[in-house]
């Protein structure tokens, strides 16, 4: 078999020359989609915190319309919302204009939206099927579902999959248009407002915290001591009495490595416990889950930050807490 040369023009056409023949973008893909025995589709995946309430959902939806407009005469236009709840119930809407009409009727909050879009064009004498679907997921209740009922392995998956809050499917026929109605859908993510806050950068390293903190405070710890050196062991200090200094010295050393461990474990669980701001609110539900999505992060915040100034203060005045188990001891 021999081996065919292909090229793309970069043109208005978007020709395709291979083996000295030409054809069309759409007609090569068609005949690579026969060869591969696979369908045509675009995928988008958006890891920005974005907060995403009714009126946003209506300009997606009113965008999606003037895109089908302009692009073709629609025979075929249909749409399809499954909103989805913390308390594992969902809801089906026939339409997009029956889920406007009633956006969230069930009392609870909603972790994820479904918006399917179906339609087919009728370009330049022929029938063009797409179908669009659309994920939106809120972290805010997802974290709160997760923290009620969820085993370890499921919070790991969480927090690894933490940045994905929206999905972007098309399957197409023309990819020239699917890339128009994907630009169009990424304009308007790009649009919705969003927590642009850096502390969420840390829970990638928090880690690190239980192997790093111990380690640092020691080395801390061991240069305090080096500076108080002549009150530890003065000059004319019996042999005796270096053997018990050392011996506190080891207490001292073992207890702050104790501590500081402990202290990591929870700097490292609360920095993990802060919930990246991304949240879709359409009934009171949503508001309430998210004041206490922001109340939680706060306080995970303060203990995390406390925990690790509290660290600090007891390796900067270890040798204070020498003196403490001299005077104990003796």
């Amino acid at each position: 078999m021999t081996n065919s040369n292909m090229e793309i023009f970069d043109n208005h056409n978007h020709n395709v020359l291979v083996n000295d023949e030409k054809m069309t973008l759409k007609q090569f893909q068609s005949i690579y989609n026969i060869l591969k025995g696979t369908s045509n589709r675009l995928n988008y995946r958006c890891n920005k915190a974005i907060q995403v309430n009714l009126d946003n959902l209506r300009t997606l939806n009113h965008k999606f319309i003037q895109f089908i407009e302009t692009h073709g005469n629609c025979k075929v236009n249909t749409s399809k919302v499954i909103v989805s709840y913390v308390d594992n119930n969902s809801i089906s809407h026939d339409s997009f204009h029956q889920f406007e009409a009633i956006p969230s009727p069930h009392h609870a909050a909603v972790e994820e939206i479904s918006i399917k879009y179906s339609f087919a064009l009728l370009i330049n004498n022929q029938i063009e099927h797409y179908d669009m679907d659309i994920y939106i997921r809120s972290l805010v209740s997802q974290n709160e579902k997760l923290s009620l009922n969820s085993s370890e392995i499921e919070k790991v998956i969480f927090l690894m999959s933490n940045q994905v809050t929206a999905i972007v499917k098309i399957k197409y026929v023309d990819y020239l248009i699917a890339e128009s109605l994907m630009n169009v859908i990424k304009s308007w993510l790009e649009s919705l407002p969003e927590d642009n806050s850096k502390l969420y950068d840390l829970k990638k390293y928090s880690h690190f915290a239980p192997a790093l903190l111990p380690v640092l405070l020691m080395i801390i710890a061991m240069i305090v001591c080096y500076q108080q050196i002549d009150s530890l062991f003065p000059s004319g200090i019996t042999e005796n009495l270096i053997a018990k200094n050392y011996l506190i010295i080891i207490i001292v050393l073992i207890s702050l490595f104790k501590l500081s461990f402990f202290l990591a474990k929870v700097i490292e669980n609360k920095i993990d416990g802060i919930c990246r701001h991304s949240y879709i609110k359409l009934n009171e539900f949503d508001d309430k889950l998210i004041q206490k999505s922001e109340k939680s992060n706060i306080k995970n915040k303060i203990i995390a930050f406390s925990s690790f100034i509290l660290s600090l203060i007891f390796t900067i005045f270890s040798s204070y807490i020498y003196d403490l188990v001299k005077i104990y001891i003796f």
